[in-house]
């Protein structure tokens, strides 16, 4: 505890630090202080404030010409005007990513006190041109209208105390800082002369200092988890700092890491998140762009089912359910309005919802201004309006990070209407743009409630104590760090002034200085470096091989086992053979026709889970026409065909012409009728290609539909009800022939590769046209063979089995082989036998399924590629199991 440093402070001194952490810190500090002591139980707040704050209060307090000071976004949107408009131009970089390096370019010569017209020397560069025409243009626009920046308020201030505008304390004490900017220096060397300042700088009776090398950078900090995790179980009251100096990029990995030792409350991060990120935000973001573009079905998923718009589970599971409704219909960009069409199908099983409703008065609100140009703050007034009328954020209970969350956008909203002096006229994209930008752009850190385990960067831990830190990643190759010059300022200019990163010596000294500001920060210290990341081999840092070195086996650590695996490890474990689900007694509602017995064969529990249960993938839309869509078009072409032609005569009489308009035309007719194309109002010039494939494609099959020997088509798409075993089977069968002997003849068009080998396996892996063949009603006219119908480009087959008499048996169609030259089953000859072991196979699935069995037992190992059900399957549980008992 810096009791020194209080012992200092009077009513008439003020402490300036480097940033808002370690003004948080002192001021928790002094409070601890003032217990400790025990002489009062109220005291005075000291002044303690970061000291950019502080220039701006100072700034304030002495403004009587209403001067403006600019925020940080207001000043990104000018510098951004400005480029956008200028005639000179860098085409290398985005007009906001150039505004970003003009501005820090501006900030470093006004810092670092550079005279403008000492660029002048560099004009003949191309960039440096740039640069001069455009602080030109700044300053003048600021002149113009009277606006300050952030890093000219010490000149500002200088010029105010010269004329004795100022109100300055006695004391300035200021702690963190390893280096002042020039033009700070110089206003505290004029305040000097009527102003004690002193610089801090806190230290620990550091007792132990050491350094490690370890692994990895994975490893440094897992290690540094455990160690921090091991004195914290020792003393729940330390303060245990853990530095590391790539913390935004690390801060996800970070937080896995320390979660699997800690609970989430015991620790504080330090590099905050963007306000967009977060979930409340986000939903706001997405619904105001939906207002007038497409959105991605992947961001429409977590938007419906938003704790932030739904009320209630009804209004969630309305909203799952509107996402696998339009997920049907392939939509990859939904618009708000295809909203309706969903929430009127869906609204009748939620009456009390009021999801619909609140929808309509979103989109009217939008509708009254989405063609106006307006400035920010009455955009700020709308956007509010549109939130309102859905009733973001919904009447969702808010936990404390949540409420601050929302406090802080609702201060966002106050910023952004600022801008109107830059923007006089917007309209709602451009308006929604900057909206977001500046909600990216504000970084969103809770509150601290003092957590034992303080996890930070370099910066950040500039001046605070700690009970114990351990500071990671000091390797040689990035401590000291590479030079980065400025790519705008001349080198000559940065080195000259010493500027930020311009120069290795800069680089070192202030890394030494750094190094050793965290080297008496507390009274245990460690410092890490890890020997590789990727390819690259490292050393430690030379600022600190003076340092003992020590192994991790001298580290006092935590059991190398998460949260997580430990209570995995001390579970109890009770084992249920849970494959048999209660017999199905009543079979309304189910649904899914031989697919039912498939899924049966192909595992038990997939039929139970899919067909019982109903559970489903959901379907990832595609670009253009998704398979399924393609398989149904060539089903009702080829219907609409065999409607105009009734057997094979009349296919051979058409001439070729009329052979070809007669398929255009069922083309056309399909197309027509077929209501996913008005769900696809963007993929016309799919449906233009897909219409040109099918004309080929279909033309290919009917050539050879006029090969075959004599048929006569018996019956097309007919649905047909069976029961086997009590279980309700509805088919809908794509063709039965009738052959020149009156015999029929079964065929299922497929667009893929099949194989009939699954007929004739234990458990029939395809039973559809083996199952309507066995149970046929008509016995007068039998079925002599079954065949799927391979309709695909350049490999036009008929593949089944028929009647070892078969008509087709002599004349050798390719693709259809007599039962008795059947080589998958030796001891199956004769069509009736095949008939009857095709009877008793689809008996078994169907009373197996009727029984509920359901054990995960895929026919092939293969099964389990295909499947969506992994998340609760237990095929792969129950496979370790059974493959720990044969190793016990």
């Amino acid at each position: 505890m810096p009791s020194k440093l209080f012992k200092k402070l009077t009513p008439h001194c003020i402490v300036l630090t480097a940033n808002s952490r370690l003004t948080r810190y002192l001021q928790s500090a002094f409070d601890e202080y003032q217990k400790n002591l025990g002489e009062q139980t109220v005291w005075e707040t000291p002044r303690i404030l970061p000291l950019q704050s502080w220039l701006q209060q100072q700034f304030h307090a002495m403004n009587y010409s209403g001067q403006l000071l600019l925020t940080p976004f207001q000043e990104d949107c000018v510098w951004q005007e400005i480029i956008q408009h200028a005639p000179q131009k860098l085409e290398l970089l985005h007009p906001a990513q150039m505004a970003k390096l003009v501005k820090q370019a501006w900030e470093y010569c006004t810092q670092w006190e550079v005279p403008l017209d000492t660029l002048d020397a560099f004009n003949t560069q191309l960039e440096v041109n740039c640069l001069i025409d455009w602080f030109a243009r700044f300053s003048q626009r600021c002149t113009e209208h009277n606006w300050i920046t952030a890093c000219e308020l010490p000149c500002a201030l200088q010029t105010a105390d010269a004329q004795k505008q100022l109100k300055l304390p006695h004391k300035i004490i200021l702690i963190g800082f390893d280096d002042l900017n020039p033009n700070v220096k110089s206003l505290f060397a004029q305040f000097e002369k009527c102003v004690t300042i002193e610089t801090e700088m806190l230290t620990a009776n550091t007792i132990d200092k050491k350094q490690i090398v370890l692994t990895d950078t994975e490893t440094e900090i897992k290690t540094m988890a455990q160690w921090a995790k091991a004195l914290w179980d020792q003393n729940p009251d330390m303060q245990i700092g853990c530095v590391i100096p790539d913390l935004g990029k690390m801060r996800t990995k970070v937080q896995r890491i320390f979660t699997e030792f800690f609970s989430i409350e015991h620790i504080n991060l330090s590099a905050g998140t963007a306000l967009a990120e977060h979930n409340m935000i986000h939903t706001a973001l997405t619904l105001l762009n939906w207002c007038h573009s497409e959105l991605p079905i992947q961001a429409l998923s977590q938007l419906l089912q938003s704790p932030y718009l739904c009320f209630n589970d009804d209004e969630k599971n309305m909203g799952a359910q509107m996402d696998v409704l339009l997920r049907e219909q392939n939509r990859m960009q939904v618009r708000i309005a295809d909203l309706y069409t969903a929430i009127s199908i869906l609204q009748s099983r939620y009456p009390q919802t009021t999801v619909l409703s609140r929808w309509r008065l979103l989109i009217s609100t939008y509708q009254e201004n989405k063609s106006a140009q307006l400035p920010p703050s009455q955009w700020a007034t709308q956007f509010i309006r549109s939130l309102k009328a859905i009733e973001w954020p919904s009447h969702h209970t808010q936990n404390s990070t949540e409420f601050q969350v929302l406090e802080r956008f609702k201060k966002v909203l106050m910023e952004f209407s600022q801008l109107d002096f830059i923007y006089p006229k917007l309209n709602y994209k451009r308006a929604l743009q900057l909206l977001t930008t500046l909600t990216k752009q504000t970084i969103f850190q809770a509150k601290s409630h003092h957590e034992p385990i303080q996890i930070m960067g370099t910066l950040e831990a500039s001046g605070i104590l700690f009970d114990a830190l351990w500071v990671t990643g000091m390797h040689d190759g990035v401590w000291p760090p590479a030079t980065k010059p400025h790519p705008l300022i001349p080198y000559v200019i940065q080195q000259q002034y010493q500027m930020p990163h311009a120069t290795p010596k800069r680089e070192m000294q202030f890394c030494e200085h750094m190094t050793q500001r965290l080297e008496n920060a507390a009274k245990q210290v460690i410092f890490s470096s890890p020997a590789s990341a990727g390819d690259q081999l490292y050393f430690a840092s030379r600022l600190i091989q003076h340092i003992p070195l020590i192994q991790k086996s001298d580290l006092l650590l935590a059991d190398d086992m998460s949260l997580a695996e430990k209570i995995f490890h001390d579970r109890k474990m009770e084992t249920l053979e849970d494959t048999i689900a209660p017999a199905m007694t009543q079979f309304m509602g189910i649904r899914g026709g031989s697919s039912i017995l498939k899924l049966q064969a192909l595992c038990p529990f997939r039929a139970f889970a899919t067909i019982r249960l109903n559970a489903h993938a959901l379907n990832n839309p595609v670009i253009g026409i998704p398979p399924v869509i393609k398989g149904i078009l060539i089903h009702d072409i080829l219907f609409a065909f065999w409607g105009e032609i009734q057997d094979q005569v009349q296919l051979n009489a058409l001439t070729d012409d009329a052979f070809n308009q007669l398929i255009e035309k069922c083309i056309d007719k399909t197309f027509s009728e077929s209501t996913y194309q008005t769900h696809q109002p963007h993929n016309h010039y799919f449906f233009s290609i897909e219409k040109k494939r099918l004309q080929i494609l279909i033309k290919e099959w009917l050539t050879l539909e006029k090969s075959r020997p004599y048929f006569r088509v018996h019956e097309r798409e007919t649905e047909c009800q069976l029961t086997i075993e009590n279980l309700p089977i509805k088919m809908r069968l794509d063709r039965i022939d009738q052959l020149s002997d009156g015999s029929l003849f079964l065929i299922d068009y497929k667009t893929g590769l099949n194989s009939i080998t699954g007929w004739f396996q234990e458990r029939m892996s395809d039973p559809q046209l083996p199952l309507y063949a066995a149970f046929q009603a008509d016995s007068e006219q039998p079925f002599s063979g079954i065949s799927f119908a391979e309709i695909r480009t350049g490999e036009m087959k008929l593949k089944g089995v028929i009647h070892e008499a078969h008509l087709y048996a002599q004349t050798a169609v390719p693709g259809l082989i007599p039962i008795d030259r059947v080589n998958a089953n030796a001891d199956i000859y004769t069509w009736t036998a095949l008939l009857e072991n095709w009877k008793q196979s689809i008996e078994t699935l169907s009373r197996d399924f009727c029984n509920g069995v359901a054990l995960p037992d895929p026919i092939k190992a293969e099964v389990c590629l295909t499947c969506d059900l992994k998340p609760v399957c237990r095929y792969r549980v129950q496979s370790r199991c059974a493959h720990t008992k044969r190793i016990l």
